[in-house]
């Protein structure tokens, strides 16, 4: 039979801190809020190792006393709650009183902190949860929080760390987002002793934002200001120049706090749908006000998201707030509303860098190469044509060369003039209409040519045959810093494909060459895409990957929906479809071609 045991203060702590840290970043997320809440408007952060073997924090802020330096590493030890009806309306970002003791249960920390009303400061230093000195210290007002060898004792939590590169990149992103809602503070951020990220804390979000995003987001950002009902919406929408594949490019702030809720996501996507395309999403950054009697910020152990007592009430409003901007100030009427101009004067961006000669680039990459382009359209059919037939069926006509027009011989078919299929022409500007056998076809032409691309570029991928072209002007790419750390770790992969790419700065790329046929307004997108499989797929196979950003780039080159065609490229086009290998589907899985019968057809006049 099972005992009951009661756990020691050691292993509560050590189990806390499993809850409460999943990485180092989560330990610099607690200390951040920490400064802030002690009124701090001056901030460094300092890191070694993705934040392994070395966290620093330093703040201007109130500091604490000898007595509360000692304490505050006890379990649930916290300065913001004093009773349950605290609990109501919370208006720090910390108050459990678990993010020190669950640090120091599984690290070494070294507290240096002093009031103004004391002369000399305090030092406190615990490891693995146990205090092995104290005393006191000169320092300035303020805090200084160092916690060293993070993980060291728990090794289970150590190997499902990642690279020190993603580990930094995921502190980066937190300060990051700290610095978009707390442009009143000076964050200094440092990573293995070279100056990262900084913020002049001036109050100025704008700046903020053009430092952190740079001029692709910021010359296409629409301004949200929106309050009703005590809750009030304010931030900025992305323009459709700069829709995402997915949504970490979409932020939501609740009273100052960072936090996640499927409410945000549903009414923004609601608000913006009649005017982005299906699986994109708009580049959001929106911080919502609200009575903090209406909201539960207990309900996660990071504090990563929250309750409210009325969803309606917040979805309605940021519906509002979307809704507003996107479709009435912002994009149809081009208001002043759009940020469309620099900041400062004197700068001037452009898309594309001519890239100086000498340069400090990190890595560097070979040749080789591939294709790309864009959308898929959804068919809706009448429903009364209910006998939709996915179909494949084989040409007996010679091509036609691409180039030319011209036919080509077939020495096997010479005698074979006369086609047993006729184009009738395109509807759309998307499909192809086909006769044959008493049946019509449709040929889907983004979907066909889709095919044939990818086909084409998994046979010059497997036999190392990909071709490249050399851009006129390097293309310069802003990415996220862990978008940057991804591209890093899987560069062999991106060379393969036929990219030639080098790091520029520490959140730039240049791309010098690309897999053929590639358009350069599709290079920034078809690159993040990449990361994002690569991403999305850590525990795949390499080849799963590698044939994920063959169809991504063959559906980037392919001819799009709603593009004319004359009847010379369809017969091209129909030619080669139809002799392909066992292919009836795209490589997403849709199909080329649907059917309908003659008698299908004539049921719809009444004449069977």
């Amino acid at each position: 039979m099972a005992v009951i045991n009661v756990l020691n203060e050691h292993i509560s702590n050590m189990i806390a801190a499993g809850e409460v840290l999943e990485r180092p970043a989560s330990a610099v997320k607690e200390l951040i809020e920490n400064s802030i809440d002690a009124g701090a408007d001056r901030i460094v952060v300092e890191i070694e190792d993705g934040g392994k073997s070395l966290i620093k924090i330093s703040d201007n802020g109130c500091g604490m006393s000898k007595t509360d330096a000692k304490n505050c590493f006890l379990r649930h030890a916290t300065s913001k709650i004093k009773n349950e009806k605290d609990l109501d309306a919370i208006n720090t970002l910390g108050f459990r009183g678990e993010a020190l003791a669950s640090i120091a249960a599984v690290s070494e920390v070294t507290l240096i902190t002093r009031t103004k009303d004391e002369l000399a400061g305090t030092k406190v230093v615990i490891r693995a949860g146990k205090i092995i000195e104290q005393c006191e210290i000169g320092c300035n007002i303020g805090t200084v929080i160092t916690v060293k060898d993070l993980f060291f004792n728990t090794p289970a939590r150590m190997k499902f760390l990642k690279t020190d590169a993603t580990e930094g990149a995921y502190i980066s992103e937190i300060i990051e987002k700290m610095i978009i809602i707390n442009p009143h503070i000076s964050f200094l951020f440092i990573k293995n002793g070279r100056e990262s990220l900084y913020s002049a804390g001036d109050n100025n979000e704008l700046s903020n934002l053009l430092n952190i995003y740079k001029n692709e987001i910021y010359d296409n950002l629409v301004k949200v200001s929106y309050e009703k009902s005590g809750i009030s919406v304010t931030g900025y929408i992305g323009n459709e120049k700069i829709l995402k594949n997915n949504r970490k490019s979409q932020i939501f702030f609740v009273n100052n706090r960072v936090v996640r809720n499927r409410v945000f996501f549903s009414a923004v996507d609601e608000a913006v749908k009649e005017r982005v395309t299906v699986s994109k999403y708009p580049f959001v950054i929106l911080k919502i006000n609200i009575n903090p009697e209406l909201v539960d910020v207990n309900v996660h152990p990071t504090k990563a998201e929250v309750k409210f007592q009325n969803d309606r009430d917040v979805y309605n409003a940021i519906y509002e707030a979307i809704y507003n901007s996107y479709h009435v100030s912002g994009i149809d009427n081009k208001s002043e509303n759009i940020i469309n101009k620099p900041l400062f004067e004197e700068i001037s961006f452009v898309e594309t860098k001519e890239i100086p000669e000498k340069n400090t680039f990190k890595f560097r990459i070979d040749n080789k190469k591939i294709d790309n382009r864009k959308i898929e359209n959804e068919v809706s059919y009448n429903s009364e044509f209910n006998e939709l037939e996915t179909v494949k069926f084989n040409a007996l006509t010679p091509a036609f060369n691409e180039k030319t027009d011209e036919k080509i011989a077939d020495n096997k078919h010479e005698h074979n003039t006369i086609k047993d299929y006729r184009i009738i022409g395109q509807i759309f500007d998307t499909f192809i209409v086909i006769e044959k056998d008493n049946k019509m076809y449709l040929l889907d032409q983004h979907a066909a040519h889709e095919r044939l691309l990818y086909d084409k570029f998994l046979k010059s991928f497997k036999e190392k045959k990909i071709i490249s072209q050399k851009l006129l002007v390097p293309f310069g790419i802003n990415l996220r810093p862990v978008e940057m750390e991804t591209l890093k770790e899987n560069i062999n992969l991106f060379i393969e494909m036929g990219f030639d790419i080098s790091e520029f700065t520490d959140d730039e790329i240049i791309v010098r060459e690309v897999p053929f046929d590639i358009d350069t307004s599709e290079i920034s997108e078809i690159i993040q895409e990449i990361i994002k499989i690569i991403d999305d797929n850590k525990n795949s196979y390499i080849t799963y990957k590698q044939e994920k950003s063959l169809h991504l780039m063959a559906c980037k080159a392919a001819i799009k929906a709603n593009m004319k065609f004359d009847i010379k490229e369809s017969e091209a086009l129909v030619y080669d479809v139809l002799n392909l290998q066992d292919a009836n589907t795209c490589p997403h899985g849709r199909p080329l071609f649907v059917s309908f019968d003659r008698k299908t057809i004539e049921k719809q006049f009444k004449r069977s």
